[in-house]
């Protein structure tokens, strides 16, 4: 009795993992497909809507020039970076506006 309720168990743990596991791919997979989007944003913005947000062209085609799945670095990262003006692999991060 005991050793099905353990197998039991484990089953349910496993499928947990697995579960978390999914939502964690499928959460990145939204946020290549929402980054892209910014990017695309990015790109189609005017010289003056660049100047109020504070970058130059060059900064916007290079941001938006990204391949989709080179992710900016997450909340923590971007806050540590940010204080030293540096972003994960020493590249500009731009965040295109909403």
């Amino acid at each position: 009795m005991r050793s099905e309720m353990a197998k039991e168990r484990r089953g349910v743990a496993r499928s947990g993992q697995e579960h978390a596991w999914l939502a964690s791919a499928w959460s990145t997979v939204v946020r290549v497909f929402q980054v892209a989007e910014q990017r695309r944003k990015l790109a189609q913005l005017d010289e003056r809507a660049l100047s109020d947000i504070g970058i130059t062209r060059s900064q916007a085609e290079f941001e938006a020039g990204r391949a989709p799945w080179d992710l900016p670095a997450r909340n923590t990262e971007r806050d540590a970076s940010a204080a030293t003006g540096r972003a994960r692999g020493d590249r500009p991060m731009v965040k295109c506006p909403g």
